[in-house]
């Protein structure tokens, strides 16, 4: 058995418990958790100050789910929103999160305004009935929940270095605007936030081969080793590209 799975046996008949390597570091950040002083109280507030404090941007969403069930629902949604930008791998929690947006009473698939501030609320509302988002992503992360009003912007993300892939695809599609959790701007990117079953997506999309020039000419970032107008077509510029691309640059 590899390094990155365990088995456990209760009997000599007992089905074999495999755990991989992902719900390994899930169960060890939740034993953190545990391990680590409780905040004050689970208001808006005080979770919000000791997840800043204790966790960072990797740990803060399994941790946020762990004390969801102690938190008033609206109080969850408003944090949840509120620090959306700031988390990473969303997607290996996804399950967890859909479980504990319904958990605590709330429809997935449509609109949850208490994740939105004010600005954000304004900008959604002029938002047309139907609106088209894309996602720029890889064979893995088709189904995330991530999208953005803007196509340029969501063109890059298969080229930025964490999300980077050997098979740049963009997604698009056209849904009710009612139909997005919410809409982010914190960032910059536009973002709307589709929340949906990674299995069975009930958003149709359709998608698309990117390449580096999509990027380049969104982001306005040249590579310091080729010349103006140059075009980014062959496998070496994909190599040189990740050489020299800062991801500051259109963050």
């Amino acid at each position: 058995m590899s390094s990155t799975e365990k088995q456990k046996k209760s009997g000599p008949d007992a089905p074999v418990l495999v755990i991989t390597q992902t719900e390994a570091k899930i169960i060890d950040v939740r034993q953190q958790t545990l391990d680590r002083d409780l905040p004050p109280s689970h208001s808006f507030d005080d979770v919000h100050y000791w997840l800043y404090k204790n966790y960072g941007s990797h740990e803060r969403l399994p941790v946020l789910l762990e004390v969801a069930e102690e938190m008033e629902s609206e109080d969850f949604v408003r944090l949840l929103g509120e620090l959306w930008s700031g988390f990473d791998n969303v997607g290996v929690y996804r399950y967890d999160l859909l479980w504990a947006i319904r958990d605590r009473g709330w429809n997935f698939e449509s609109t949850i305004p208490e994740m939105m501030s004010p600005e954000e609320k304004a900008a959604f509302k002029a938002l047309p009935e139907l609106i088209t988002i894309y996602r720029g992503c890889g064979p893995r992360n088709k189904n995330g929940f991530s999208w953005s009003l803007n196509r340029k912007i969501a063109a890059t993300f298969p080229f930025i270095q964490r999300y980077w892939t050997d098979q740049p695809t963009l997604l698009t599609a056209t849904i009710s605007k009612h139909r997005a959790a919410s809409l982010k701007l914190d960032r910059g990117e536009e973002e709307i936030i589709v929340f949906d079953y990674p299995d069975e997506p009930s958003v149709q999309r359709t998608e698309e081969p990117t390449n580096p020039q999509m990027f380049f000419t969104a982001s306005g970032v040249r590579c310091a080793s080729l010349g103006q107008g140059e075009r980014f077509d062959t496998d070496a510029s994909f190599t040189t590209m990740r050489c020299f691309y800062n991801r500051d640059s259109v963050s």
